[in-house]
Formats: C-alpha cells, sequence, structure tokens
C-alpha cells in the first residue's frame, strides 16, 4: 500500500478509487471488438454466510478466466445462483478495475437497509454545459480505466481542494474540470438539491473539483443518505477524498452513516462506505472510539468474506489501523 501526503492527513493513493456500475448490456458494442476481458475474481455479498457458500459452490468462474461480456456463461452463472436460491433476490454485476480486468459481483440481497431519503427542492435543472461536463468526467475516468491510466497511479487534493492524480493525463484533465467550474458553486448547490436524481449526482461529482470546502460541508451530509445509490455514491466519494474538512460532530455524522450503510448488501454502498471509514480512520489516527462496537463486528465479518480489495481490502486496513 502506498500513500501520498494530502495536507495534513496521510492518504491512501486508492481510496476512492472509481468503480464503475457497469451491467452486462452496457457491454455489447464494446465487446465485438476488445479483448475478452479477464475475471480477476468473483465476489458474493450477503449478511448470510450460508448463502455464500451456496453461491460459491455454484458459480463456475476462476480467477483468470477469459469470458466475453456477451458470453452466455456469464449469464447462466447468476440463473444458476437464483435457481440454488429461489427465494432470495440476486443481482449480479460486472465490475471494471482497471484495463481489461474485471470483477464478478453477485449481491444477494437479505436485508433492507432503511432511512434513506431524498432532499428534493426544487425542479430545476444543472446548467446543460455542467451535465455534459459531468458527462465528461464519467467518461474520461472509464477510458483512463480501460487504457490502465487509472488513479491506481495516486489520487491527491491539491491546496485549492480539488481532487487531482498523479498520471499527468489526468491531472491534466483535472484542471481543466477546475477552470470550467470556478464561479458556478451556487448553480452546483441548486443541482445538488434537484427532484431530478440525475442532477444531484452530477452535482456531487462535480464537487470533486470545484474547489469550494463551505459547499462540500453543507452537501454531502444530506448526499450520503439520499435513497438513489448513484447520489450517494458521488456524495461519499467526496467524503472520503475530503474528509479532513469535517469537523467532530460532522465525523462523528459521517461515521454514523457510513455504518449504517455498511449493513446492506450493495457492493458499492459497501466500497464508498468502507473508503469513507478507512479515510476517517487515518486522519484520526486510528481512534476506533469513533465506531460502534456494532460497526467494527460489520468490519469484520467484510473482512471474512470479501475476496476484492474493494471491500475486504478496505475492511482489513481498517482493522489493522484500530486495532
Amino acid at each position: 500500500m502506498h500513500y501520498g501526503k494530502i495536507k495534513h492527513k496521510i492518504f491512501p493513493l486508492k481510496t476512492g478509487l472509481l468503480f464503475l456500475i457497469l451491467f452486462f448490456h452496457l457491454f455489447f458494442s464494446h465487446a465485438a471488438s476488445a479483448r475478452p476481458p479477464i475475471w480477476t475474481k468473483v465476489e458474493i455479498i450477503s449478511n448470510d454466510i450460508n448463502l455464500i457458500h451456496t453461491a460459491r459452490e455454484t458459480i463456475k468462474i476462476s480467477g483468470g478466466d477469459s469470458i466475453n461480456i456477451d458470453d452466455p456463461k456469464l449469464k447462466n452463472q447468476c440463473d444458476a445462483v437464483r435457481a440454488a436460491l429461489p427465494t432470495k433476490r440476486v443481482s449480479c454485476t460486472a465490475v471494471l478495475e482497471q484495463g481489461n480486468t474485471y470483477i464478478y459481483v453477485v449481491q444477494i440481497f437479505t436485508t433492507v437497509v432503511t432511512n434513506k431519503s431524498v432532499h428534493c427542492f426544487n425542479e430545476k435543472k444543472l446548467a446543460a454545459d455542467l451535465t455534459q461536463l459531468a458527462k465528461k468526467i464519467d467518461e474520461d475516468s472509464s477510458r483512463m480505466l480501460i487504457d490502465s491510466e487509472s488513479n491506481i497511479q495516486g489520487e491527491f487534493v491539491t491546496p485549492k481542494n480539488v481532487l487531482s492524480y498523479r498520471s499527468e493525463k489526468r491531472r491534466t484533465y483535472s484542471e481543466g474540470y477546475h477552470q470550467h467550474l470556478q464561479g458556478r458553486s451556487t448553480e452546483i448547490e441548486v443541482g445538488g438539491y434537484s427532484c431530478k436524481y440525475q442532477d444531484r449526482a452530477d452535482a456531487f461529482r462535480l464537487l470533486n473539483y470545484l474547489g469550494d470546502p463551505a459547499l462540500i460541508k453543507r452537501m454531502v451530509p444530506l448526499g450520503i443518505e439520499d435513497g438513489e445509490i448513484i447520489v450517494r455514491n458521488n456524495a461519499f466519494r467526496l467524503a472520503s477524498t475530503f474528509s479532513y474538512l469535517f469537523d467532530e460532530k460532522e465525523t462523528i455524522h459521517l461515521i454514523d452513516i457510513a455504518c449504517h450503510n455498511i449493513d446492506g448488501e450493495n457492493f458499492f454502498d459497501l466500497n464508498k462506505s468502507l473508503a469513507t471509514l478507512d479515510s476517517i480512520i487515518e486522519i484520526n489516527n486510528g481512534k476506533k472510539e469513533q465506531i460502534s462496537h456494532e460497526c467494527l463486528q460489520r468490519i469484520k465479518y467484510l473482512a471474512d468474506i470479501s475476496k476484492t480489495e474493494q471491500i475486504g481490502g478496505y475492511a482489513k486496513r481498517i482493522l489493522t489501523k484500530i486495532q
């Protein structure tokens, strides 16, 4: 694990790594021309360890297998899990890691995490150029991952409170985003309270590059409780990247929501929430009294069941830092 200095904290360079939600049908146009993906791991998420064991016995994908996205073998894996667990809701997702490598994620839902709400105050839309910029940021990030020019090379926060990268290409992109967003704080805040969830998601995406700490502190506490997962994920990404901005009371709130979030069985909720807890623990020198016993037990469970860096890696790092 490599670390880079950010202001007054040590920041894990992989924290906040963009794990794109890439469902199978999104790959069809790409699959025909690209070499077959390499499936590095199978991640199975559930709050019932017995269901995880059943799914592992059912899935016939091994680390290192090369299978096209549109190969029926992939869909058949999920169908087989559903047949083995007919009373459970099962979701299967491909997650792009970097270059040509993917994780096959199986989510078996047994728990409903409640209290997520929508903080919706207006029908106003983000300006068209801001919507397009948010789309461009996602496209640039996707391309960097596929081209192996990913932020595995390192993320850091500039003195202007802007997310940037050690990769020269990505750093140039980041500076361009920042310049485009100057003077747009009010518009972004309005978008963050829009009744259109995509506007809310885009607003939180743009906040990474705006350089407005006060706005981040106002918006993040609402965004991490949003009812839409894409909004929560973008808000938690902000929380993990800029956790040093929050005072003790605000930090305790972030911890409470992150701990609440990891009670669920959604890969992306778990990833972003654990990344936030990892970042907070890092800048608080491993003080564990802020994390409840129940949350700590949940982190231990995730460290035990997970096969991936995105879930188990974060959980194990948290445990190492606080024990």
